[in-house]
This record gives C-alpha cells, sequence and structure tokens, in this order.
C-alpha cells in the first residue's frame, strides 16, 4: 500500500419517510465497507426522503464538484430515480460530474425501506461519459 490517498466517493439512498428512522451508523457502515473494498475514502452519503426530493440529489451533485468526487456509491440504480418511476439518473449525474456511479453489491445494500432491485441483482459498474437529519431537509452523514 503507498502513502497515496484514496480516491473520494460519495453515498447516495432514497429511503421512504416511514423507513427513515434507521440509525446513521447502519446506513454508513454498508458504504464504508464498500467504498474501502473499491479503493475510496468514503465522503458523505446523502438521504433522500420522500419529502425531501430532490433536493438530497441537488446537494450531492454540488458536493461531488465541490470535492471532486471521483465517485457516488448507491445500493442500486432505483435509489437514482429521484422524481419517481422515471429512468434512473446515473447518466445525468455521470455526465454533470464526471464521476462514476457504482452499484453496492446486494449483500452490502442498507436495509432502510428504500427503493431497490429485485434481490440477487449483480453489481455494476457504470463509467462516466465526460471526465443529525432535520425534517424537510436532505440529510448527509
Amino acid at each position: 500500500m503507498t502513502g497515496q490517498p484514496r480516491p473520494l466517493m460519495l453515498g447516495y439512498l432514497r429511503v421512504h419517510e416511514l423507513a427513515s428512522n434507521a440509525d446513521a451508523d447502519q446506513i454508513r457502515e454498508p458504504f464504508e465497507s464498500f467504498a474501502e473494498r473499491e479503493g475510496y475514502a468514503l465522503g458523505h452519503v446523502f438521504i433522500e426522503q420522500d419529502c425531501t426530493a430532490p433536493g438530497g440529489f441537488t446537494a450531492l451533485i454540488d458536493a461531488v464538484k465541490r470535492d471532486h468526487a471521483q465517485a457516488v456509491a448507491v445500493p442500486d440504480l432505483a435509489h437514482l430515480a429521484v422524481l419517481g418511476a422515471q429512468p434512473p439518473l446515473d447518466e445525468f449525474l455521470q455526465r454533470a460530474t464526471g464521476a462514476q456511479v457504482l452499484v453496492m453489491d446486494a449483500a452490502e445494500r442498507p436495509q432502510t425501506g428504500g427503493a431497490s432491485a429485485p434481490s440477487g441483482t449483480p453489481r455494476s459498474l457504470r463509467h462516466p461519459t465526460s471526465a443529525a437529519r432535520s425534517p424537510g431537509r436532505p440529510s448527509a452523514l
């Protein structure tokens, strides 16, 4: 291992309002394990609640640009369908920021009652196409 710093990864997930009582450590731990295994340093994990959409996604984009994050981890691509059942915003996120979107393994996904793909969905890596919670506000861990 070299003394080089690891590139920055941010996390993002959506939770349903009724499941938003998940413990911050319980949500963050799978992201930390995933970042470590993939060779990244984990920064903030943005948590989008139904009542805050798309505020958390907007904050994520701002943070990726500001902090020069190289990757964004999501439990699955359904978490990037921020405004409902539309196509996921992974390609938009990649074009807007240059960060890779990495999908976590099914075994590592936080259990929050948020959006999820069918079990057994394989981990996929998307390459870029270009280089304490407050009610009513998106959260960052």
